[in-house]
């Protein structure tokens, strides 16, 4: 082999030694963007009709400006990361060049000349060692992007708290409406009840009074009941990215029952946390890229060993033709530099410090998270029994009432004061179970654990990540 050949031949077998033995993908040659994963959920249209929860968690996931800014942040972290990847690589680059030239006297017996040229060339450098520079500023780049795929996680586990507590919220809001509506209806009861006996001449005239106050009230509930209600299935629509007025209904759910499997020893759920919170795996790879970053500002104060090779060939007509060719070894030693990598080794360090604040901080946070989840959760699951229980007690009493003051044995008085207590207890036990499902999605999220398998196990929640 001639020894002009292997200047041609060494960024090919560099290049080959350092790129996957498999096919390249020449949009991600580097493999930087395999780290992405699979994290975008599958997006599928679904029908506005019976819409499920988990309908409803896909399309805010698919959706929402937060998730998409945060997955295009993700995409160009791996960008980056492919940017710190290359300079692993050998740099090759050509240059042509064309030239003509016109010679001639001012004698009369002089002839003018005219000569053209042509050069071409090609450079490669290769950095052979630099204290670990290269190694470090990619590391850097590595955990940055983890950092941002934690966020991005943060954040769809936030779009879909928000999703669920919406659709919670117009669940609750169709309860508060059917419940409305039944003390109407009773309310109405209570008013024929109250004129039968007035024509009958078994009651007064304040009694017939009464029922008909009692009975718009129970109208005016009602009214206010669908207002909200309607504001509610605007705040779900939008936030599935769909027209605030867009008619949809919700799928059919059995009946809650408060569980209390997931109520464990609250500092396993403490331990949990810390495993599997997004955001804290997040702190933790900004704290690792700045430790990165300290090494790599070291290692830039020392000296770098290149590898170089300058092939080239001059053609000159008329004239002659010439080959020349240069490879070397380059050492560079930063002598002086206005002791701005001294600056830039103390800037490293002192960010080290802060993010390794930031992320002790947010660890303490996520503890007060957990636990303050958890005892709500806990108060929540004992409101819903209860609740549960005093809607029981509450309609009995009212059917009691009801019948007694038909029967001309019982007031009217007493009647009220039943229907009352039966509107509180069936308000209480739709804000109770509403509650109870915000809560318990709400630790899921404080766990780290919000993702969507969670609907298909969200009676309990797991301890481990």
């Amino acid at each position: 082999m001639r020894p002009t050949a292997i200047p041609r031949l060494l960024p090919a077998l560099l290049l080959a030694s350092m790129l996957p033995a498999q096919a390249i993908d020449w949009s991600d040659p580097l493999a930087s963007r395999a780290m992405l994963g699979s994290r975008v959920p599958a997006c599928h249209e679904s029908a506005v009709e019976n819409l499920s929860l988990a309908d409803a968690v896909n399309r805010a996931l698919c959706s929402h400006p937060q998730t998409r800014s945060s997955w295009a942040a993700a995409q160009a972290q791996a960008a980056q990361l492919g940017v710190a990847r290359a300079a692993q690589l050998p740099t090759l680059s050509a240059n042509l060049s064309a030239d003509r030239q016109y010679q001639g006297g001012f004698a009369s017996n002089q002839s003018n000349t005219t000569s053209t040229g042509f050069s071409a060339g090609a450079s490669l450098s290769y950095l052979l060692y630099d204290f670990g520079s290269r190694d470090a500023k990619e590391e850097s780049a590595r955990q940055v992007l983890n950092a941002a795929l934690g966020s991005l996680d943060s954040t769809q586990q936030s779009v879909f708290l928000s999703a669920a507590t919406a659709y919670f919220q117009v669940q609750g809001s169709e309860s508060t409406i059917a419940a409305t509506r039944a003390a109407e209806q009773n309310a109405e009861q209570n008013l024929k009840a109250a004129t039968a006996r007035h024509l009958a001449g078994t009651a007064t005239p304040l009694d017939k009074l009464q029922a008909q106050t009692a009975y718009s009230q129970a109208q005016l509930n009602r009214i206010k009941a669908e207002g909200e209600a309607r504001n509610q299935r605007a705040t779900l629509a939008n936030a599935m990215g769909l027209v605030p007025t867009t008619p949809f209904s919700l799928a059919a759910t059995s009946p809650l029952q408060a569980d209390d499997s997931f109520l464990q020893n609250v500092e396993k759920l403490i331990d949990a946390a810390r495993q599997s919170r997004p955001d804290l795996a997040a702190a933790e790879a900004q704290v690792k890229a700045a430790r990165a970053n300290v090494q790599a500002a070291r290692a830039d104060e020392k000296p770098t060993i290149s590898l170089f090779a300058t092939p080239g060939i001059t053609k000159n007509n008329p004239g002659s033709n010439s080959h020349s060719t240069t490879v070397g070894v380059q050492v560079s030693i930063p002598l002086f530099s206005g002791f701005a990598p001294t600056y830039r080794t103390q800037a490293a360090e002192m960010t080290l410090l802060g993010k390794e604040a930031d992320r002790d901080n947010l660890a303490q946070q996520v503890a007060l998270d957990v636990v303050k989840a958890h005892n709500t959760l806990n108060t929540s699951s004992q409101t819903l029994k209860t609740t549960q229980d005093l809607l029981k007690s509450a309609t009995q009493a009212h059917a009691v009432a009801h019948g007694r003051y038909s029967a001309g044995v019982g007031t009217f008085l007493d009647l009220l004061d039943a229907q009352s207590k039966l509107d509180d207890a069936r308000a209480q036990e739709i804000q109770a179970r509403l509650n109870w499902q915000i809560a318990r999605f709400t630790l899921a999220q404080a766990l780290g654990q919000l993702k969507p398998d969670f609907l298909t196990s969200s009676r309990t929640v797991r301890t481990t990540p």
